[in-house]
């Protein structure tokens, strides 16, 4: 079977590169917009702002139910949503399938851009930017597409195992990175920096799937693998066992016949 350099692993890195900038983000820009809707802009831009709203436990009591009310947005859809997804991915190209998260994922940073662009706009948006990955299964629906492409690619006797492998450290790799990187962004420059480089991030992975991936059928096996399949001696002796039993089975019919 032909060997692809490429497969899921940056799409999965990517993805999982917003996503980890994202969670590390949102808390703190709900924060943000809780200040600003309570106090007075300037207030919000001076930096002790942070140990004066520590006082405040209305301040964290309203964002912790905001926070539970944006990350459910995501999660509790996409329970629901991520079985047809996974059914879809079985009868249709999975290259196809993997553009829909690359352009839902781009399309939810660039509202999470606009609400840190405009800090004066309401928390819901946020939520509302949260839903969009649900329409896929959000984290886990991304997962398992990409899991299913890396599937069709590889070979189950060659490289499946360790490019499986690789596909897990994207995920721990990405996730981290990202919320590093974004946390530094927000330190030294601000909201509006960081999730202008996750809208980035989100653009290029779209690149990456339209242009780059090879498009990959989900039935598509090479001749070549199922013949080194067939050919397994694992096979041939579930072969020959089965053979034996049918063997054995004539013989008991025949001497059935026989005697009655």
């Amino acid at each position: 079977m032909q060997k692809l350099r490429l497969a899921s692993e940056p799409f999965l890195f990517l993805f999982m590169f917003c996503l980890g900038a994202n969670i590390s983000l949102l808390p703190q820009l709900t924060i943000s917009k809780i200040c600003h809707r309570t106090f007075n802009a300037t207030f919000c831009q001076l930096p002790a702002k942070w140990t004066l709203l520590e006082k405040d436990v209305n301040i964290y009591r309203q964002a912790a139910e905001w926070d539970t009310a944006i990350f459910a947005s995501a999660y509790i859809p996409a329970i629901f949503t991520i079985l047809p997804v996974g059914a879809m991915s079985d009868v249709v190209c999975r290259k196809k399938i993997l553009i829909l998260p690359a352009v839902l994922a781009f399309i939810q940073n660039l509202v999470y851009f606009l609400c840190a662009k405009f800090n004066d706009s309401h928390i819901t948006f946020l939520a509302v930017g949260a839903s969009i990955t649900s329409i896929f299964g959000d984290i886990q629906g991304a997962i398992m597409l990409s899991y299913a492409y890396l599937a069709s690619v590889s070979s189950a006797h060659h490289d499946r195992t360790f490019r499986m492998v690789c596909l897990e450290g994207c995920i721990s790799f990405g996730q981290g990175l990202g919320s590093y990187i974004s946390g530094l962004l927000v330190e030294y420059v601000n909201f509006v920096a960081a999730f202008a480089l996750t809208l980035s991030t989100a653009f290029v992975n779209i690149l990456f799937v339209v242009f780059i991936l090879p498009p990959v059928s989900p039935s598509s096996v090479s001749k070549d693998e199922e013949e080194e399949e067939s050919d397994t001696p694992a096979s041939n002796t579930y072969i020959q066992f089965v053979q034996k039993i049918q063997q054995a089975n004539l013989a008991l019919c025949i001497s059935y016949r026989i005697i009655y």
